[in-house]
């Protein structure tokens, strides 16, 4: 089997500025660091060879059976750090970041805490536009105030309802004008 270079293309690609955020974090997590380890050796070489690698790593007591899985667990770590880099550089990234935390606030059975969240999401979906985010966040606050479900949810949850309506046809122009964009564009690539 032919060894992937997807993530030493991944690091490779990480700015200085992306670099010492992975590097720093990293640092301060406890337990075993075989994974900046190898991070660190691959940033060092410029073109991939696994076989030079493993014996790089080996001269620093890293078992080549770990490789595979310090691979996969180094990319994990790299994206998780990037999400935590870029949170809140963008409207998209903010609402979809809410998402995440509402989840997991509504699985830990604080349903008040995440409709807050979903809200706030809303509120920043609506700012921007984005309507087809709207579309999924009043999804996942019918589910979560069905969960919740104490006096007035059913008056609330037909306002989702009635909400969720009047938001399908400007969801389904927003898709349509992408779809556009994107066709447009392969047809100008296309013809170059």
């Amino acid at each position: 089997m032919t060894p992937t270079t997807e993530l030493f293309d991944l690091i490779k690609r990480l700015t200085k500025s992306e670099k010492r955020y992975f590097t720093v974090n990293s640092k301060a997590q406890e337990g075993s660091k075989l994974y900046l380890t190898l991070f660190q050796e691959m940033d060092k070489i410029e073109t991939y060879d696994e076989a030079k690698l493993k014996d790089r790593l080996k001269s620093l007591g890293f078992k080549p059976t770990n490789l595979a899985v310090t691979k996969v667990h180094l990319t994990k770590l790299i994206l998780k750090a990037l999400r935590s880099f870029y949170e809140g550089n963008s409207p998209e990234h903010t609402i979809l970041s809410m998402l995440l935390e509402a989840e997991i606030l509504k699985k830990k059975g604080l349903y008040r805490q995440a409709i807050k969240h979903l809200e706030k999401a809303k509120d920043t979906a609506r700012h921007y536009e984005m309507h087809y985010h709207i579309f999924e966040i009043l999804n996942r606050l019918i589910f979560t105030h069905i969960g919740l479900f104490v006096k007035g949810t059913a008056e609330k949850l037909e306002a989702l309802f009635e909400e969720m309506e009047s938001l399908k046809n400007l969801a389904y122009k927003e898709a349509e004008v992408k779809t556009l964009a994107c066709k447009a564009w392969l047809i100008q690539i296309q013809s170059n």
